[in-house]
């Protein structure tokens, strides 16, 4: 017990060192090879084991089948890879597409932190660090909220106040897109966590100065998630698990900061939408509007199997983080 606390001590030190050596990285070239767009997933979960009933040992396999698909100018991964990797796995994925990876709470982060793209550039971003990505400016933060710092399952939780400063730094910066692992969607949770309380104060005190847009994972059991949150956010949540393989493809649409967002289920395209960042941040984007729409037209629920509140007002208590069942 002592030494796994030592370990989780000596990674905490080392990750918290690492958040201040890494400058932001600009990525507005497109490597040969690769298609203009940006690949984005959460909860691979590569790990050798059942889990839902499901074995999760190909996940690395399948990801690699999605990007030779794709074939993404960047990827960005939403933490929760899990313990299937290894040197050489990362060595064959970096040599394949350009990587930024955040890690959740299942991640070898002491393998992580070590991982380079082949321009030399760290696949892991500190906390508050942002990265131009074909002109769209992401910001990042590792981990979940926890109350007190501590290492479990080789993931370091953040507290509160160090995910409250990286966060609020993003906001400032003008970041586009806050990439994290915890789902921002509180109101689906019961009781909610310290992540969902921190995201629920963190969009009240923002109100129309929150990002456009942001991407998170974390939460499982069903493929994605839409929401419109507060006045001028839309929210996005893929799992890349075996269990659904889902994942976005962004692709930037020329002026005025027009993203056309595609949502993907293994190699098939389960709907997209086209947003505008600017009538985003603008508040002028109806939540309706946001739905990702098939080709026949038919517009995708947010998330199968649920409803999701979508009007402007984020719930003041946790008493609202109630679950409803979609009516057939």
């Amino acid at each position: 017990m002592r030494k796994s606390s030592e370990n989780g001590r000596r990674l905490r030190n080392k990750y918290y060192k690492r958040e201040n050596d890494s400058e932001s990285m600009d990525y507005f070239d497109v490597p040969a090879g690769t298609t203009p767009k940006i690949m984005v997933v959460s909860d691979i979960h590569w790990a050798f084991k059942t889990r839902y009933g499901i074995y999760e040992g190909n996940a690395f396999d399948d990801l690699l089948g999605a990007i030779r698909t794709q074939r993404p100018a960047h990827l960005i991964m939403l933490g929760d890879l899990d313990h299937g990797w290894s040197q050489a796995a990362w060595t064959q994925l970096t040599d394949l597409v350009r990587t930024t990876a955040i890690f959740g709470n299942h991640d070898n982060v002491e393998l992580l932190m070590d991982q380079t793209n082949t321009d030399g550039t760290c696949v892991m971003p500190r906390n508050g660090e942002t990265r131009n990505i074909l002109g769209v400016k992401f910001g990042f933060m590792n981990g979940i909220a926890a109350k007190r710092e501590r290492t479990k399952d080789g993931a370091p939780r953040i507290t509160p106040e160090r995910a409250r400063a990286a966060l609020n730094y993003l906001v400032l910066s003008g970041a586009d897109a806050l990439c994290m692992h915890e789902s921002m969607y509180y109101e689906l949770r019961n009781p909610a966590s310290v992540g969902d309380e921190l995201m629920r104060q963190l969009l009240l005190e923002w109100g129309s100065t929150a990002p456009p847009l942001i991407l998170s994972g974390h939460v499982s059991r069903k493929p994605y998630h839409v929401a419109k949150c507060g006045t001028n956010t839309l929210g996005l949540r893929v799992q890349t698990s075996p269990q659904h393989m889902s994942y976005l493809t962004i692709e930037p649409q020329g002026a005025g900061g027009r993203l056309g967002i595609a949502l993907w289920m293994r190699k098939e395209k389960l709907g997209e939408m086209s947003v505008s960042m600017q009538e985003l941040r603008n508040g002028s984007v109806d939540a309706g509007s946001l739905a990702f729409v098939k080709e026949d037209g038919v517009r995708l629920p947010p998330w199968p199997g649920w409803v999701l509140r979508s009007e402007a007002s984020v719930p003041q208590t946790a008493a609202s983080h109630t679950k409803q069942r979609q009516v057939a």
